[in-house]
């Protein structure tokens, strides 16, 4: 096998466009909480590029964001790791069970032509790995109370989080 070079990709990114973007989203954060001046600050370092963005940073610089729908960091983590806890379960429940009761379908072919009876083999699989061959459904509360536990409310919270915040 041959390796791949990647200094071509690499010496064409520009990060001169990751330390822009990263600013402007600190300055976009901050002005949601109600303080203009980071954006001012990223406009006279670094302009606007686009007609787009001049247009959002003027609504910026002239409007005040609704309070009623800020979203607390505290709360943004929450919500990202509900989130990713979703896609994990929605990856689980779909390939990875799919996969496994493929796997358990062809053992069940083996054992069956080594001579085992079909209680034996359900006897077997129970008594081997029985969270491999049969894994937990993970439910939303489940989910919730993670979440909760992490971050010390109640799963009554984070429930209503998720449900506000669809």
């Amino acid at each position: 096998m041959s390796a791949v070079d990647n200094t071509a990709a690499v010496s064409d990114f520009d990060f001169d466009d990751l330390d822009r973007y990263s600013e402007l989203l600190e300055a976009a954060t901050h002005w949601e909480y109600g303080n203009a001046e980071p954006i001012a600050a990223f406009v006279v370092k670094w302009g606007a590029q686009s007609d787009g963005e001049r247009q959002h940073i003027a609504r910026m610089l002239t409007t005040r964001p609704d309070a009623r729908k800020t979203v607390k960091p505290h709360t943004k983590l929450m919500l990202r790791e509900v989130e990713s806890l979703l896609r994990h379960r929605a990856y689980v429940n779909g390939p990875v069970i799919a996969h496994i009761h493929k796997w358990v379908a062809r053992l069940r072919l083996r054992l069956a032509a080594r001579g085992l009876s079909p209680t034996a083999i359900e006897l077997l699989l129970k008594k081997r790995r029985p969270g491999w061959l049969r894994p937990y459904p993970v439910t939303l509360a489940d989910i919730d109370a993670d979440v909760a536990k992490r971050y010390n409310v109640t799963a009554d919270a984070v429930t209503k989080l998720r449900q506000r915040k669809r």
